[in-house]
């Protein structure tokens, strides 16, 4: 796992990149296999915990109360409620904050939006540990004057799929010749149903032992593919 102060692309706001890179073997190329990041501080506020009997990092401490490679599910699952309910669960583990409740409150405006512009839209957020990858590690935290020491640092991807169908019958969900509401992924016209894929990668910061609180930093990533059926019948672009 690394992490590297450089700036948003948009923007010269700071912003800590973490990525981490995986390999089958010894012998195996490096590849890149996760890539989130963080703003505020303008400093990397999470870094590895050392570990003085050998050149490595700690292992990451074990909390039995708490599964971390079900993390990415708990985030779908809040996701999932806000988006069908337009509120967080009651009770989570999940501390608020822009990736949690923030992002929750966009996820349920974005409904509601879409509503108001005619279109119906159905999202389903899930999380599959198997396929995309679950990393642990140990770190200290420097988020304020003191330092916190011992935390785990887990890393996995939240994935979306959402169908966009028109309210009325006889309608259509249109895409514009400047790729609103869709992207620059969907041609323009007039389509009788779109369905959006996409990730979001996201850490999550525990403290074993201390608190079962889960704080979640980073949510990069947003649509890889859109279908969408023309409202004439022909090939789907």
């Amino acid at each position: 796992m690394v992490q590297v102060l450089t700036t948003q692309y948009h923007s010269l706001d700071p912003l800590v990149e973490v990525m981490v890179f995986t390999r089958q073997s010894a012998s195996a190329t490096w590849f890149l296999s996760f890539d989130t990041g963080y703003t505020g501080g303008g400093k990397i506020l999470l870094f590895a915990h050392p570990d003085n009997s050998s050149a490595f990092e700690s292992q990451p401490r074990t909390d039995p109360s708490l599964n971390t490679t079900a993390l990415p599910g708990m985030l779908a699952a809040y996701w999932q409620h806000w988006k069908d309910t337009g509120t967080a669960p009651a009770p989570t583990a999940l501390s608020p904050g822009p990736i949690t409740s923030g992002h929750g409150q966009d996820v349920a405006n974005s409904r509601a939006d879409y509503r108001t512009a005619g279109i119906d839209q159905r999202t389903t957020f899930s999380a599959d540990p198997g396929r995309d990858g679950v990393w642990s590690f140990a770190v200290n935290a420097d988020r304020t004057q003191s330092l916190d020491t011992d935390e785990v640092l887990t890393c996995g991807t939240v994935r979306y799929r959402s169908v966009f169908t028109p309210l009325a019958p006889a309608t259509a969900v249109t895409q514009s010749k400047t790729h609103d509401p869709f992207g620059t992924l969907l041609d323009a016209g007039q389509y009788s149903s779109v369905t959006e894929s996409g990730l979001h990668e996201t850490c999550f910061s525990t403290q074993p032992g201390q608190t079962t609180i889960v704080e979640g930093i980073g949510y990069m990533g947003e649509q890889t593919r859109i279908v969408g059926i023309p409202i004439n019948g022909g090939t789907a672009a």
